[in-house]
């Protein structure tokens, strides 16, 4: 196949423009919300009074202090172990490098064909069944026409106002 002799490829342009004809477009509807049963409630916005002053007294609160100025003293003595301590003292020390790093270990790659592991092949498993055959069969069609589409209107009810129940 040979390259494109243009120099940036583009697709064909498609312009479809919408519907002008007056029978293409859909018809207008326009549904108002249903009048309601009793007149809406009126509107009553009562704010609270103004103070008589600008702005209110500042608030300060001191923290409360303890009742006495030093603390008790604590008179107990620590609890002596029921077993001596070791007779030999361990001290370990921190580590004196600059940055601790891992020892390096280099491990050399094989030289030799004895090193170098066998290559193995292996093919898919063998079926102990044969696959079946692919059969693709299509509903038979039926012998009339299609069926007319069944339009019917919805029943209106006989008062305009719903009645109010009262129980």
């Amino acid at each position: 196949m040979l390259p494109l002799d243009v120099e940036r490829p583009l697709p064909d342009v498609n312009k479809t423009e919408p519907p002008v004809a007056v029978e293409d477009a859909p018809a207008t509807r326009t549904k108002f919300p249903p009048t309601p049963l009793l007149p809406l409630p009126t509107v009553n916005a009562i704010k609270p009074p103004r103070p008589e002053e600008l702005c209110a007294d500042p608030i300060k609160m001191e923290p409360e202090l303890p009742l006495v100025e030093a603390p008790e003293l604590n008179e107990t003595n620590p609890l002596t172990p029921l077993v001596p301590a070791f007779s030999e003292r361990i001290e370990t020390y921190p580590l004196l490098v600059d940055s601790p790093t891992p020892l390096l270990i280099w491990i050399a790659p094989p030289l030799t064909e004895l090193d170098i592991p066998a290559v193995m092949v292996t093919p898919p498993p063998i079926p102990l069944f044969p696959e079946p055959t692919v059969t693709k069969i299509d509903p038979p069609r039926p012998d009339v026409a299609d069926p007319l589409p069944i339009f019917s209107a919805p029943l209106f009810p006989e008062l305009a106002v719903p009645v109010l129940k009262v129980t």
